[in-house]
């Protein structure tokens, strides 16, 4: 972008204040427009050319006299003023409107004059506010210009490696363009017969998301790239073929993913719920189009602002001013599109706001090492707080025991495990815990002390035990072995296939040689292995011994660390289906005989069900079963999968088919949970549920209590897609009296009449 006077791009030429001449070369190249206004023989210029005395340049104002557009007109006498001073404002100026946006005029625009700066910052822009505009803070606003997106959203560096202008490499080589050939894809799904969604491993916000030569889908074309999420975009594509198998190529990594039908029929409201400050979460029916449910004028809340709208999966998470806890409001929603372009007019429903405003609560304190205490909140916390060992205290009657360290674990974020110092077995412990925050806007924290006990454990002295019973040879070349162990295993001795001996029990007890180990799985206490051997025989029988299996402690096995096992014809065969379960009707789960490779049982090519299903659109591996999300099936009808490609840890590939009914619903083990209760009237009370509910006519009650008034209402509707149970009981004329505050409790007075009893949920076990 710069040159530089004779002495080229120096130090002092930077610091040099700019002319309107330098200014406008610099947009002329930020246009791509700079070689063509060198060659400019235009008749007309402006009355001052004479003052530049290189010939390209006079050609350049007479390119720019020709173009008013470009944003550099002369002054009413009709000279151009080439090296007249410019400030940031008018630069600034000119480089909005390259990007699109206009200066408001008679009411059109977007943009004031005075506002300039302000605007400019507001798109992405980065203006000084300096009141010398410098030939360096020129090439810093065109720099920030060229990443800036368009009034259309195009990043304009785009356009100019679009039109020729730039070279790609050169973009990524400046900085100008951040590839996302190194940035790792988490999952790949068509959420609509249009719309593909990418998730990453990362936060990509600040990559070009939207240049479509990041991507290639075979077979389809590829319309628009935008960004969803920090860690998703979505990609508009041609139609697809429900059933399809396509691949999506991003750099040098391929992953696949399955077409999807078009459903007809707009989008409704299933759930609306209120659970943290200033927080609606709303929840759809079916996939949503980006645009229209992250646009805030597509909601309203009588009395109540709508400030942000953020989309993910079928929900849709509303920021608001001015939501009140404990009030019922109604949401009303216009013109929001599913996926695939059908239109929800317009819907409202209520709901009730029970913002979490209650600090998190100790939940359970359990040593489980003698040197590891894990601490349980009733709720997710953030890591900050957490890991901070000055909110735990750890005393008993011998004084304090030492903490040494706090890491918060696992997916659900409510769980800390505590390393101490070794503790005293059977000694009776106390944890103090304070300032746990949890992940509410509210950050709601644990002012007061919380304490529950524990007793210490004994130093584990046990050293960890080889399963004899679950010693299995696997195929020709591999056998099962399975270890126990209260402590964690340390992995390295585990997988070291030098800790393993394998003998024949022949007359010659021939030694087979162990070549490798690999691990199947570890959960519960038990870390299940793979040996890999030389060959086995039919009918053998053979001694499998283990050594210097380690447990965290240093607790090594070298007792009963042997067991047998004989190798028949059935074990050499490759994995099948054992049995399956349709667990809903887009869900199917198949357990194997035997462990699979992971990589191969996840990848969905190698799965595909017939009467117009096709490829799965997900597939999930853990521990010998795989579980399939496919298109909706229809309730009773009989389907065949074919699997196809899908090797075992034997490296056996697996050729199998099955047929199943399909069934509509859930399967699911949970009970509904009452969400929260309140009172619509005098005479009408109102159970929320976390899922759609059942209820029996005349049978399922709510028994409400407040001193010695006992009110006992049946349950006579179902509102709100049935999540809510309206209760009353006009026939013996009960009624709430008002002011009073009531309890809901689980049986009356007599014990014979129980609260919700009977209510059931939809899934196909009714839970």
């Amino acid at each position: 972008m710069l040159v530089g006077d004779g002495g080229g791009v120096t130090e002092e030429y930077v610091q040099k204040e700019m002319d309107r001449l330098t200014a406008a070369i610099s947009i002329l190249k930020l246009k791509g427009l700079y070689e063509e206004a060198l060659r400019y023989r235009g008749t007309r210029n402006f009355t001052d050319k004479d003052e530049v005395k290189w010939p390209e340049g006079r050609n350049i104002m007479a390119y720019l006299k020709d173009n008013p557009e470009i944003g550099f007109i002369g002054d009413d006498k009709g000279r151009f003023l080439p090296y007249a001073k410019i400030d940031e404002q008018s630069y600034f100026k000119v480089l909005l409107e390259t990007l699109g946006y206009k200066q408001i005029r008679s009411g059109e625009g977007d943009f004031h004059w005075e506002d300039t700066l302000e605007f400019a910052s507001h798109i992405g822009l980065k203006p000084s506010y300096k009141k010398v505009f410098t030939i360096d803070l020129l090439a810093k606003a065109t720099v920030s210009a060229l990443k800036a997106k368009t009034k259309d959203g195009v990043r304009y560096i785009n356009i100019l490696i679009e039109k020729g202008a730039v070279k790609k490499s050169r973009a990524i080589a400046a900085g100008l363009l951040n590839s996302l050939t190194d940035v790792k894809i988490k999952s790949v799904k068509a959420v609509g017969n249009t719309v593909v969604e990418v998730v990453f491993e990362e936060d990509i916000s600040y990559y070009d998301v939207e240049d479509l030569y990041n991507y290639e889908i075979s077979g389809l074309n590829i319309k628009s790239a935008y960004l969803v999420r920090k860690d998703a975009i979505r990609l508009e594509t041609s139609a697809q073929s429900s059933g399809k198998l396509y691949t999506l190529t991003v750099g040098d990594v391929k992953v696949k993913f399955t077409g999807v039908a078009k459903i007809s029929g707009s989008p409704q409201i299933r759930t609306v719920k209120s659970e943290d400050i200033e927080t609606v979460v709303v929840e759809f029916d079916k996939e949503l189009d980006y645009y229209s449910a992250t646009d805030v004028s597509n909601y309203s809340i009588s009395g109540v602002k709508i400030r942000d709208a953020e989309l993910e999966g079928k929900k849709v998470t509303l920021t608001t001013q001015g939501l009140q806890a404990r009030k019922q409001y109604t949401l009303k929603v216009t013109n929001i599109k599913s996926v695939d372009g059908s239109n929800l007019r317009s819907s409202s429903k209520s709901f009730y706001t029970r913002p979490d405003t209650t600090a998190p609560r100790l939940k359970d304190v359990k040593a489980e090492t003698n040197q590891r205490v894990v601490v349980r909140f009733t709720e997710p916390v953030t890591k900050e707080s957490a890991e901070d060992l000055r909110n735990y205290y750890i005393t008993s009657s011998n004084g304090e025991l030492e903490i040494w360290d706090a890491k918060l674990v696992g997916e659900d974020e409510d769980t800390v495990e505590l390393t101490t110092e070794p503790q005293k077995a059977s000694t009776k412990y106390e944890l103090t815990v304070q300032n746990i925050v949890d992940k509410t806007k509210a950050a709601n924290k644990m002012e007061r002390h919380a304490r529950k006990t524990f007793y210490g454990m004994r130093e584990d002295k046990s050293a960890p035990v080889m399963l004899k019973d679950q010693l299995k040879v696997l195929s020709r070349n591999h056998i099962q072995v399975v270890f126990s162990d209260s402590s964690r295993l340390v992995e390295e001795t585990v997988l070291d296939a030098n800790n393993y001996e394998v003998v024949n029990n022949n007359k010659y007890k021939d030694s087979i040689y162990v070549e490798s180990v690999e691990k199947i799985s570890y959960s519960g206490g038990k870390y299940k292995v793979m040996l890999r051997v030389e060959d086995l025989e039919i009918n053998s029988s053979y001694t499998v011994t283990a050594y210097n299996i380690e447990d965290e402690f240093g607790n090594v096995l070298e007792k009963n660390n042997s067991g047998t096992v004989r190798a028949s014809r059935d074990d050499f065969a490759a994995a099948t289906v054992e049995k399956y379960n349709v667990i809903s009707g887009n869900k199917l789960e198949i357990h194997f005989t035997k462990p699979l490779n992971k990589e191969s049982a996840g990848d969905i090519s190698n799965y595909e069900i017939n009467n117009g299903i096709g490829t799965p659109i997900e597939a999930k591996y853990e521990d010998c079963v795989v579980t399939l999300e496919t298109a909706e099936m229809i309730e009773g009808k009989v389907y065949r999968v074919y699997i196809d490609g899908v090797y075992d840890m034997m490296d056996n590939r697996l050729k199998l088919n099955f047929e199943f009914r399909a069934r509509a619903g859930e399967n699911d083990e949970e009970s509904p949970r009452l969400e929260y209760v309140y009172a619509l009237n005098k005479y009408v009370v109102a159970a929320v549920f976390d899922e759609p509910v059942l209820y029996k006519e005349g049978t399922t009650a709510l028994v409400l209590r407040s001193n010695k008034d006992e009110v006992i209402l049946y349950a006579k509707a179902l509102t709100d897609d049935d999540t809510t149970i309206e209760f009353s009981n006009l026939k013996e004329g009960e009624y709430l009296k008002e002011g009073v505050l009531y309890t809901v409790v689980k049986a009356d007075s007599k014990g014979q009449i129980k609260s919700l009893e009977d209510v059931e949920d939809r899934t196909v076990n009714r839970n």
